[in-house]
């Protein structure tokens, strides 16, 4: 009845309340899964600590070859064949000559029409670049 009459005003009596619940509330001991009693403030934090991260951790050991027969097969390997082999240099000039000018910068901020325009002299830079060989 004294909280209707005081309020929650930070009295004394407030602080006693709340240092008799702390030290109810304390964990003074643990007992682990291996019936060892754990009582130093850092034994029992290391292991919470171990505990919550074996608890989180996933350990599944999923095998995709179980349900990938269920997915239909949309790439042929002659299509798979056709998309993972090296972009020849025809290919190159005819995609680049048919791109529209000054419509696509390249990864230097050069446009289409300089690359058309100086094609016969780079192309051997442009074949050996690291985005030709790994596309990336």
């Amino acid at each position: 009845h004294k909280w209707l009459k005081e309020g929650d005003a930070n009295t004394r009596f407030f602080h006693t309340i709340t240092l008799q619940r702390r030290r109810h509330n304390a964990i003074r001991r643990l007992l682990t899964a291996q019936g060892r009693v754990l009582s130093s403030q850092a034994e029992m934090e290391e292991h919470i600590s171990e505990f919550y991260s074996h608890l989180f951790t996933s350990e599944v050991h999923w095998d995709g070859d179980s349900i990938l027969h269920l997915i239909p097969q949309r790439v042929t390997p002659d299509m798979n064949d056709a998309l993972i082999k090296p972009v020849t240099q025809d290919e190159m000039k005819s995609t680049l000559f048919h791109l529209p000018d000054d419509k696509a910068p390249g990864e230097e901020g050069m446009s289409s029409t300089f690359y058309k325009h100086f094609w016969d002299l780079i192309k051997q830079d442009l074949l050996g670049s690291h985005f030709y060989v790994t596309l990336i």
